[in-house]
């Protein structure tokens, strides 16, 4: 796996100390990412949507990122070890964190690579959403005017090509770079799974080019559009500032090696698929030290990342039980929200599924649910149904201010945390079930992002077109 877009602090230098282009050229030497470097950065993002008449709904994410540069196994190399973490809030309703952390190489080309495969999960997407390892595109700099031209860039977890306008600001040793939507554009993007209108995008970044670190960073979007038949408004605001940057010394950077070495050794059993009651055992023994207070928010960000395999052995273990096995997808009654009981099976018949356990708790459960309303509006009438399950039995008040607020077409049922558990052995949200026409379980995912939905529509077509088959086909007979 590579990422097709620089490091936080990676694409920093490479933007500033990359080849020029026609009349532009970059700043030099501005960001340095020396072994024994340490960055402890701190931030907020706070989201708000407004459908139809409905009160606003706003998520506020406090966030951290704490990165150590290593040395690599050959002169020259160097690694990265990335800590992220956020504490959510939807509503004023505190949810549970989230965190993570991972090796990173950073090579000559400061191309920032994983030194390991993660397997996906909810808690890493929600991650890649608002605290993405690549935050930072890679772009040149002007000389001197501002540039206007088209730039890629993220919005609510995928990438879009906006027309921005390019500029940088010098005063003594800070330079400001700002990067904001080209006067008199109004383009148009997919946002959530609406077609929405951009009024304002901005980014800046500030640089201390004395202790040659990036010290703030700073974005603002706002648009429009519709979902339904119902008005949308979004805005989206993110600061990230720098708590502390600074190369390490003494004591610190004997601690630093001893970090890069039991953590790494960590990995290491996570890759040899070793006992999750070893791994925790060895996580213990490293955070109870005190080089593991070197980075703060390590021993929850590696209990995390054992939670997550020990997730990911389960459902190996499950799959190939099931790869063994007829498969069909277990029936059950739930309560719709018109109050009546519905019995899966019965309800789906003949009929090709994509079975959702979702939660309002869940934050990627919130950003798929429009994304399933799409295919719910475009397929609903050609042999496709959503089956929306709320797998944690939040209250039906909840559930339908949530429903009614995003406009959302699919079918959704409640209470159906016993369902999920006993008769699906789901463990994280949100978890989608494909079934076919006949009734039998053909795909599983968990989690969900913006970049998946492509496939999704796709799985969809492929489904559907087998169904079509197998109707012509009896008719034949």
């Amino acid at each position: 796996m590579r990422i097709p877009t620089l490091g936080l602090f990676c694409a920093s230098v490479v933007f500033l100390t990359g080849e020029s282009r026609g009349a532009e050229k970059p700043l030099s030497s501005l960001i340095d990412l020396a072994p024994g470097q340490i960055g402890l950065y701190e931030g907020k993002t706070l989201i708000s949507q407004t459908l139809g008449l409905s009160a606003p709904s706003t998520t506020e994410w406090t966030s951290s990122l704490s990165y150590l540069v290593l040395s690599g196994d050959k002169p020259g190399d160097r690694r990265l070890l990335l800590l992220r973490s956020v504490t959510p809030q939807a509503n004023g309703l505190p949810m549970p964190p989230y965190s993570h952390t991972g090796f990173f190489w950073l090579k000559n080309s400061l191309d920032l690579t994983p030194l390991e495969e993660t397997p996906p999960s909810p808690q890493l997407q929600v991650l890649d959403r608002h605290v993405p390892p690549s935050l930072l595109p890679l772009f040149t700099l002007p000389d001197g005017a501002d540039v206007v031209r088209e730039e890629s860039v993220r919005l609510t977890g995928a990438f879009v090509v906006l027309p921005l306008k390019v500029s940088v600001d010098r005063k003594g040793k800070i330079a400001t770079v700002t990067r904001t939507l080209a006067p008199g554009s109004a383009p148009t993007v997919d946002l959530d799974g609406a077609n929405c209108v951009v009024q304002n995008w901005q980014e800046v970044y500030v640089i201390d080019t004395e202790k040659r670190a990036l010290t703030e960073m700073h974005r603002e979007l706002k648009a429009s559009g519709k979902r339904g038949e119902h008005a949308l408004s979004y805005s989206q605001k993110v600061e990230l500032s720098a708590r502390e940057v600074r190369a390490l010394q003494g004591a610190e950077a004997k601690f630093a090696t001893e970090v890069d070495r039991e953590v790494a050794g960590i990995f290491r059993d996570f890759a040899e698929k070793k006992h999750p009651r070893d791994v925790y055992q060895r996580i213990q023994v490293f955070v109870d030290g005190p080089q593991a207070k070197l980075l703060p928010g390590l021993e929850d960000s590696l209990l995390s990342r054992l939670s997550q395999y020990r997730q990911a052995r389960d459902q190996d273990a499950r799959g190939a039980a099931q790869a063994a096995a007829v498969y069909d997808a277990p029936d059950f009654s739930l309560e719709n929200l018109e109050g009546k009981m519905v019995p899966f099976r019965e309800a789906t018949r003949g009929k090709v599924v994509l079975l959702s356990f979702w939660g309002y708790g869940c934050g990627p459960c919130r950003v798929e649910a429009p994304y399933l309303s799409k295919l719910q509006e475009k397929y609903g009438d050609k042999g496709f149904t959503v089956f929306a399950v709320n797998g944690y039995d939040e209250n039906k008040e909840t559930v339908q201010g949530f429903v009614s607020q995003q406009n959302l077409k699919q079918p959704v049922f409640l209470m159906g945390r016993t369902v999920a558990r006993e008769k699906y052995k789901v463990n994280g949200f949100p978890t989608n079930y494909w079934i076919d026409h006949h009734g039998k379980v053909v795909h599983k995912e968990v989690g969900f992002s913006p970049d998946h939905f492509p496939a999704m529509e796709a799985r969809v077509k492929k489904l559907l077109q087998g169904a079509v088959a197998a109707a012509i086909e009896s008719v034949g007979k």
